[in-house]
């Protein structure tokens, strides 16, 4: 499997360029020109405007430019610390990209992996880690192989992956649930109707003024919702390591594919024949 590890570094640098900040500041500086030739345009067009906008200056030009000057210098301030912040992250992300190339090297060079797993959490020494990162699965005749995707910045970055014996999957298993909700809104009312009311009595009086004051009822609206919290759980009979792991729901349909002795439909039926062949 070939990664296009320059590639990667062009996008990410891509991203988070610097250019970006200053790119800002020059709209500001080209926004705050059109701002002054208009007003300049208007003074010229209308002696009024003009005379207006001379004696606002007169009496405020101190807080006008004052404050110019204040957000200029803030934002020259702003943008050179916030180019020297995308500049190291950049360069940090660099460093974590050689790492995993160095890393990946000899892992990856010989394998094609069939899917791609996000790995939420999983339980290493009986303790539940949070890890949200994606990873290359591929299998071979005795062993699944799990291997971090390509760093997607300097802070959210792996280099390690890990394997396990098929004869150490204890089986895998779809858990949560999907369902719909089906969201009801509207029916109350809005309050009273003022305007209405004030009509309704030039209208037909006290009467009038009741008719038209009502309430307006809003109309009942139904929404469909879709809550699916479903995850891939598997579990690994050694504790040696990583004991259990859950995935994108996604990755389920991959094992049943490619993995489907080890579904918990077919360990529970081998389970079940054995406590037979017991009796």
């Amino acid at each position: 499997m070939k990664i296009d590890y320059e590639a990667l570094a062009k996008e990410y640098e891509y991203l988070n360029s610097p250019k970006r900040w200053k790119n800002l500041v020059i709209v500001s500086l080209v926004i705050m020109t059109i701002v002054i030739a208009v007003l300049v345009v208007l003074s010229i067009a209308d002696s009024d405007m003009r005379s207006s906008i001379d004696l606002f200056l007169a009496r405020n030009y101190k807080y006008v430019f004052g404050g110019v000057g204040v957000v200029l210098v803030l934002s020259i301030a702003q943008t050179f610390s916030n180019t020297q912040k995308d500049k190291q992250r950049i360069k940090e992300y660099k460093v974590r990209l050689n790492e995993y190339k160095a890393k990946a090297a000899d892992t990856l060079e010989n394998v094609k992996p069939i899917a791609r797993a996000k790995i939420d959490k999983f339980k290493k020494n009986n303790d539940w880690f949070n890890e949200d990162y994606e990873y290359f699965y591929w299998q071979d005749q005795e062993s699944i192989h799990f291997f971090p995707c390509p760093p997607v910045s300097a802070q959210n970055s792996r280099i390690y992956g890990f394997s396990k014996k098929k004869a150490d999957i204890k089986y895998y298993e779809m858990v949560g649930e999907k369902f719909y909700e089906n969201k009801i809104s509207g029916g109350g009312s809005e309050g009273p109707n003022i305007g209405g009311a004030i009509i309704g009595a030039q209208l037909g009086g006290t009467a009038g003024a009741i008719i038209g004051g009502q309430q307006t009822i809003k109309p009942i609206e139904s929404e469909l919702i879709l809550h699916d919290t479903r995850k891939l759980l598997m579990i690994f009979s050694l504790d040696d390591g990583v004991s259990e792991i859950i995935c994108n729901s996604e990755f389920f349909g991959v094992l049943k594919v490619n993995l489907p002795e080890k579904s918990k439909e077919i360990y529970e039926e081998i389970a079940k024949h054995k406590v037979l062949g017991n009796a």
